[in-house]
């Protein structure tokens, strides 16, 4: 990882969150930041983080097959105290 946004980001998800999720492999970009998860075995399932204008995160949800990339989820005004919790739920339904 290479931005400073994306490395406070990784710190700011617990370990206890990562190793719920099986949260592996973050790529940084410039204000965001992309990791994989494992909700189920075999699937392709990724988590992006955006630093937002107003100081808060937009967490996506991405399932991602050989021809397309899904949202399947959105959360949107997340601050970084229940970032926490939404990428836990959105990987523990």
């Amino acid at each position: 990882m290479s931005t400073v946004i994306a490395q406070t980001i990784w710190q700011q998800i617990t370990p206890q969150t990562k190793m719920a999720c099986a949260a592996r492999l973050p790529v940084s970009d410039t204000n965001k930041l992309i990791f994989r998860v494992t909700i189920i075995p075999r699937v392709t399932h990724k988590i992006e983080v955006v630093l937002d204008l107003d100081d808060t995160y937009t967490v996506k949800l991405h399932y991602i097959t050989q021809t397309k990339c899904k949202v399947e989820e959105e959360k949107s005004g997340i601050y970084s105290g229940n970032l926490n919790e939404v990428i836990y739920k959105m990987c523990n339904k």
